[in-house]
């Protein structure tokens, strides 16, 4: 009797269990489509989803939207995110950054367009990101300082295709070498120069 009592009580916990399962799938899932995304064009709204982090959440906290607002921010895909709680939804409101079509460097004789192009993020058939082009110009910056080209010069400009597009160039004044000629001691009284 007491194994069947203690079964009984098993098959209703199990029952339980997966009964549980089942209907918390479907509440994390309620809010998800109270959501509005609008803006997107080449993203879709799946995507924007699981980059916000708002994916399979049941209730959608002011913190909650903060971190959504903070990881689409961040993830370079949009230029501005706007993310606002109505009475019965979520709106979100995005205006996408352009598609970089083609990315030149102008201006460079002493490093090869192929070499620069390894140094930097920013490539054709990615999304514009101003703060990307600004890594990619410290970068430039920073290999062109290993050259000896210290007083380098880098302006990064664009040139737009069309609504959704651009290209990307790399204007660059590459300076000239800078050479120690002599070395001086001052100073010195036990040993000469």
């Amino acid at each position: 009797m007491k194994k069947i009592l203690f079964a009984t009580h098993r098959f209703t916990y199990l029952v339980l269990v997966v009964f549980l399962l089942l209907f918390s799938s479907f509440v994390l899932n309620a809010d998800t489509g109270n959501i509005k995304i609008s803006g997107n064009k080449r993203i879709s709204d799946e995507t924007v989803m699981l980059v916000s982090g708002l994916f399979g959440h049941s209730e959608l906290s002011a913190n909650l939207l903060n971190n959504a607002l903070k990881n689409l921010n961040k993830s370079g895909l949009f230029s501005q995110v706007k993310i606002k709680r109505e009475s019965d939804y979520v709106s979100i409101e995005l205006l996408e950054n352009p598609l970089i079509t083609e990315v030149l460097f102008e201006g460079n004789k002493v490093v090869s367009d192929d070499d620069l192009s390894l140094i930097i993020e920013s490539s054709p058939q990615n999304a514009f990101s101003k703060g990307a082009v600004l890594l990619d110009v410290n970068n430039l910056i920073e290999f062109y300082k290993t050259k000896g080209r210290f007083n380098v010069i880098i302006n990064p400009q664009f040139i737009n295709v069309d609504d959704n597009s651009l290209k990307l160039i790399f204007d660059i004044n590459e300076g000239d070498i800078l050479e120690v000629k002599d070395v001086h001691f001052v100073g010195n009284k036990e040993f000469s120069e």
